[in-house]
């Protein structure tokens, strides 16, 4: 239940964000109506990405400060107000729409840092590359949604009925959102003691599936200096936290990650003028922009799916072991 409830959020959000890439365009699309030029698209499809960077971070800690349910909860209601708001906004000047666009942005940059600590509470280590492969799988399927949809939409009511589509989808999202999450098992009522011993179980001998002697007691170790830290005064446990933000920053493997996600980033900037480029160079029509759009996303989702349980099976079977590697220190020693 709590992954289809976390599908269904990422469909809603993404099929929101990526609705100025394809309505922006066409004889019935935003620009044409307001004869917007093409600097002045860039700037409104632009800034998303800039509210969505500056809150990636601070959405993490709210979501430990918050919890992942609460944080969700108020990234997709503020975004659906922000796409409600998007039509009338739009009539007043391209700046509403831009500054609209961004907070857009602002709004859905917690939902994937909030989402990987609800995850890594509710799936077991055997299980958390399927997890994450089904976010990144619903995230292409809501764009997926958006492109194929929102052409019909735009022949009914105009581009106006796709951002209310979209954000009402949103909307109802979070009112069921309440109901069916929660931040871990524990907090859950409809999970049974049977259940959460399963989902607690840190081994899973049935799949063959254990932590490495070694990863485990790194796992001791990192519980122990937590619980240090915890009890350490609050100037010290300060100190211990940025020396330990200090060490995960300059890992190899962040750096490595963080450049690919940097690349992924560029792509999905191109991918924000293709339907344009399509529209006004190749001369396709909105459902034909769609769906040349459209097909190399549901490709991705396939692959992300395939390559989720493939990971799994791969750890199952012991094959490989991705371990991470932090140096046994006191708080003494991390603050000095």
């Amino acid at each position: 239940m709590m992954l289809v409830a976390v599908s269904t959020g990422i469909m809603t959000q993404t099929a929101l964000r990526s609705v100025p890439n394809l309505v922006m365009n066409g004889e019935q699309g935003m620009a044409n109506e307001f004869n917007w030029l093409n600097a002045e698209r860039g700037l409104i499809l632009g800034s998303f990405g800039w509210g969505y960077t500056l809150t990636q971070l601070p959405g993490g800690v709210l979501s430990q400060l918050l919890g992942p349910r609460r944080t969700m909860y108020c990234a997709v209601l503020l975004g659906s107000i922000a796409g409600f708001a998007m039509p009338e906004g739009a009539r007043v000047s391209f700046t509403v729409p831009m500054i609209l666009n961004f907070v857009l942005g602002m709004a859905q940059g917690p939902v994937f840092p909030a989402l990987k600590g609800l995850l890594a509470q509710w799936l077991r280590p055997n299980e958390m590359a399927r997890g994450n492969s089904l976010m990144i799988a619903s995230w292409n399927l809501g764009q997926v949604v958006q492109f194929l949809l929102s052409p019909l939409l735009l022949r009914t009511g105009g581009w106006p009925l796709a951002w209310y589509c979209y954000a009402a989808c949103g909307v109802v999202w979070s009112c069921a959102w309440l109901r069916v999450a929660a931040d871990s098992p524990e907090q859950h009522p409809a999970v049974s003691p049977t259940e959460l011993a399963w989902i607690r179980r840190e081994h899973d001998d049935d799949r063959g599936w254990t932590l490495p002697p070694e990863q485990q007691q790194q796992q001791s170790r990192r519980k122990q200096v937590a619980a240090a830290a915890d009890k350490a005064e609050p100037e010290v446990a300060g100190e211990f936290t940025c020396s330990v933000c200090r060490r995960i920053v300059m890992q190899k493997p962040v750096v490595i990650v963080s450049l690919c996600a940097g690349l992924d980033g560029l792509g999905g900037a191109f991918a924000n003028w293709m339907p344009q480029y399509y529209n006004t160079q190749l001369k396709y029509n909105l459902e034909a922009t769609g769906l040349m759009i459209a097909l190399p996303l549901l490709v991705a989702m396939v692959s992300n799916i395939l390559g989720g349980l493939s990971a799994d099976r791969v750890l199952a079977r012991e094959w490989i072991h991705c371990t991470t590697r932090m140096p046994h220190v006191t708080v003494q020693q991390a603050v000095s």
